[in-house]
């Protein structure tokens, strides 16, 4: 995450951004491969708690991945969701797994 730019969000984007495999617009889309001090910083940055990431495989649909991270895939039999209200404090990424439910079930 060297190259990573946090302001990527708040910043007109650059072709530079795009370019495989240190553009920040790449890591963000395709890249998603974060440690915890990655998490962390972003979290500091963005001034958020929880990161929510897709397009990862779950075979359980929705797992968590340390103090911050979710992944949830969407896209298989098993494929799961849950909810958030955006009007509370987020919800650890455990209470996240326990609240999410089968996508054919909804």
């Amino acid at each position: 995450m060297s190259s990573f730019d946090p302001e990527i969000i708040r910043r007109a984007l650059v072709v530079s951004d795009f370019e495989k495999p240190k553009g920040s617009a790449y890591l963000m889309t395709w890249g998603r491969v974060f440690e915890d001090e990655d998490l962390d910083q972003l979290a500091k940055a963005w001034q958020v708690q929880l990161f929510c990431l897709g397009h990862r495989k779950v075979p359980t649909g929705v797992e968590s991945e340390g103090d911050r991270l979710v992944l949830v895939n969407s896209d298989h039999d098993g494929a799961r969701a849950f909810t958030l209200d955006l009007n509370q404090p987020p919800p650890s990424p455990e209470e996240c797994v326990l609240r999410s439910r089968p996508l054919n079930s909804v």
